[in-house]
């Protein structure tokens, strides 16, 4: 009889160490899940806060361009409205492209600009905390 209390003990406890092991291997894979939607968040960060200097750089230039066009009227020499008018109007959609980039970029990190203010605002906040206008709504990504 002591030997079978023994055997029912012995599989008792290989029982709990197989379910013991089920476990830690789901919660390792849950860990290694969560590792890499950490590590993708942080990719598309990074490629959002590179598009971003590229854009600002594009920006840059054109305002740059501008600049030029307005010195050339200035010295005689002036730049038909035409090509002013276009080269703002890439410089406005070059910035709509950028705030998108941006707004991608901060709610990844749960955060929010209010229009109005500037402030940083959390993402689940409606209202600014800062100046209290109302926030854009947020597209689900």
């Amino acid at each position: 009889m002591e030997n079978n209390s023994w055997k029912e003990t012995l599989e008792e406890l290989w029982g709990q160490t197989c379910r013991t092991a089920l476990d830690l291997g789901d919660a390792a894979g849950r860990g290694a899940k969560a590792a890499g939607k950490t590590a993708e968040t942080a990719a598309r960060y990074a490629k959002l806060k590179l598009e971003e200097a590229d854009l600002t750089a594009q920006v840059r230039r054109k305002l740059q361009r501008v600049g030029e066009m307005v010195y050339a009227t200035h010295t005689g020499d002036p730049t038909g409205s035409d090509a002013m008018e276009e080269a703002l109007l890439e410089i406005d959609s070059l910035r709509e492209v950028l705030r998108e980039k941006e707004r991608q970029r901060l709610g990844l990190r749960g955060l929010r600009r209010c229009g109005g203010c500037g402030a940083m605002n959390e993402g689940k906040n409606e209202y600014c905390t800062n100046c209290g206008q109302p926030l854009e709504r947020q597209a689900e990504e």
